[in-house]
């Protein structure tokens, strides 16, 4: 991938896509976490979220893999990526905070790509900066004003975002919509 992120919207066939919805809205379990985005464990109020494992570390599978398999391997043939490292669904809920917006972070502190599917439509931007995380004192705090936006991207149904995963990078909350449901992954 030469462009530093690339979106797609329909990324999935509609058949597929639906399926996907349907397990998702309806019958996924969902894991608590205090903070959905904070590598460090740090708990900030209004950060928390849910999220359901897919693919882990380790090559640990999850009993839904069977499910996204064929997405996930959309996603690496597509953009000619080497292998998966890990994939989880996270679901943040409405927020009283307008404009809560989660620590920004990378989600591995090693070259890597990652994406972001959208699975409704909702607010909540996800936020792209120009910084890579080896141009800052990362993983300390990181002071926002600091970074230069490279772009910001709104969750819509069915949408891919596909990025250097280097890139610091952030969301919000939904404020205007009761969730927010993504699926993060990671590739080499």
């Amino acid at each position: 991938m030469k462009e530093e992120f690339k979106i797609i919207d329909n990324f999935l066939d509609k058949k597929h896509f639906s399926e996907i919805e349907d397990f998702v809205m309806n019958y996924c379990f969902w894991l608590y976490i205090d903070d959905i985005s904070d590598l460090r464990n740090e708990k900030s109020l209004g950060s928390g979220g849910f999220y359901h494992p897919v693919y882990g570390l380790d090559n640990a599978v999850f009993n839904t893999i069977d499910l996204f398999k064929p997405l996930l391997k959309k996603i690496e043939e597509d953009f000619n990526f080497q292998g998966l490292i890990r994939s989880r669904l996270d679901m943040t809920t409405i927020n009283v905070l307008e404009n809560k917006k989660y620590s920004t972070h990378v989600d591995y502190e090693r070259p890597h790509f990652s994406s972001i599917f959208y699975l409704n439509d909702s607010d909540g931007d996800t936020i792209l900066y120009s910084e890579k995380y080896k141009e800052t004192n990362y993983p300390e705090k990181i002071n926002d004003s600091d970074l230069n936006v490279l772009t910001k991207i709104s969750p819509k149904k069915n949408r891919l975002l596909v990025f250097d995963g280097e890139l610091l990078h952030t969301g919000h909350g939904p404020h205007k919509n009761n969730r927010r449901i993504i699926l993060n992954s990671n590739f080499i």
